[in-house]
């Protein structure tokens, strides 16, 4: 889905897995969190945290992506940017 608000634009990507082990989605969200602070800080792996590096050298500490586990089964990522 996509929602806009008055300071951010915000574009979810669901899927219907089986989800993510908590400690797990802590420790991915925690190296988002790093990489969105510190975009040059070698995280490990690409994808997710290829993106968020290159929100954070776009859109500076406003943007960002989330992962957390959906109601029912799956895994939903959140990605906030900041309006112009």
């Amino acid at each position: 889905y996509f929602s806009e608000c008055v300071c951010c634009s915000r574009i979810a990507v669901s899927d219907t897995g089986r989800g993510l082990e908590r400690g797990k989605m802590e420790e991915l969200n925690g190296k988002l969190g790093l990489t969105n602070q510190m975009p040059l800080l070698d995280t490990g792996g690409v994808g997710l945290m290829n993106i968020a590096k290159r929100m954070w050298i776009y859109y500076g500490e406003k943007a960002s992506i989330t992962v957390k586990n959906n109601q029912d089964c799956g895994v939903c990522t959140e990605l906030t940017l900041p309006l112009p």
